[in-house]
């Protein structure tokens, strides 16, 4: 039982069903530090080293939880290297800790950050560091400082957000009048392929400036094979004949982007797409 009147620390990583005791010993650390922390679980069954995967999940669900939530990623294949470790608040009062590599990109697009800082300050680490774990040896402690009210400026010093990586191929690209260019960043367990095409509330891409809806029908290229495909607000709503034809659907997920899918198939073996994949979608 959570009691949300204590911090929380949201942790997500792709260690997968056979790296609990990569989970645990994270977990440990932290309750070592602040034995009052309470500890989500986010995901631990990302694609390994799946930067792009990683940075959608952290996205779609940060915002649901309390404000002053800490979250801990690591998906980390740079670990060991010189990528920086960092650590940032933003002013909506959200927290972050991770690696430098692109995985908080889509939080920069939607989120003010307040400070960022470096994480080089030992003093808030395990005091064994291993050159392969930095999860568990650097981030799970800073966390659990920052759990007990510990100052962003202790950890280390402030950066510029000009100098953090971000993954700038995230963004979709109109090429040409009727031709969109954009890349899948996640697939669920049914197999729907999550794009990173963004919709407002009225269906419409404002930075593509499209209007998605049935009147329109789409031609998509994946792995250099054309599909034709329409705009369905549900998966019911696709009829029984265009099923039998193959008609991909193209739907607003429940997180706002746009989402590729087959009516109780999995679209992404039948086809097989993998998260990454660049795919274009021409508007007839």
């Amino acid at each position: 039982m959570y009691d949300l009147g204590l911090p929380i620390i949201a942790l997500i990583t792709d260690f997968g069903p056979y790296g609990q005791h990569y989970v645990a010993s994270m977990k440990g650390t932290i309750l070592k530090i602040n034995p009052s922390a309470n500890i989500v679980d986010v995901s631990h069954n990302i694609t390994p080293f799946s930067i792009t995967e990683a940075n959608f999940v952290l996205y779609s669900s940060y915002k649901y939880f309390p404000e002053g939530t800490i979250f801990v990623a690591v998906i980390d294949p740079g670990v060991g290297s010189s990528r920086k470790i960092i650590a940032m608040q933003t002013k909506s009062n959200y927290y972050f800790v991770g690696p430098d590599n692109g995985l908080f990109s889509s939080i920069f697009d939607v989120e003010e950050i307040s400070e960022i800082v470096q994480l080089t300050n030992n003093e808030y680490f395990m005091p064994s560091i291993s050159e392969t774990f930095h999860g568990r040896d650097i981030m799970a402690p800073v966390a659990a400082h920052l759990s007990k009210e510990t100052a962003l400026k202790n950890f280390g010093p402030q950066l510029s957000l000009e100098y953090v990586i971000k993954i700038n191929e995230l963004t979709p690209k109109m090429k040409g009048e009727n031709r969109i260019q954009s890349k899948i960043q996640y697939i669920d367990s049914f197999g729907n392929c999550i794009t990173t095409i963004k919709l407002d509330n009225y269906d419409k891409s404002k930075l593509l400036k499209h209007q998605f809806s049935r009147e329109n029908s789409y031609i998509i290229t994946v792995s250099e094979k054309q599909h034709k495909g329409s705009f369905f607000s549900h998966y019911a709503e696709q009829t029984n004949k265009e099923k039998e034809k193959g008609v991909i659907i193209l739907k607003k997920d429940s997180f706002n982007f746009l989402e590729l899918s087959l009516n109780k198939e999995n679209l992404a073996s039948k086809l097989n797409i993998s998260v990454g994949d660049i795919f274009y979608l021409e508007i007839e």
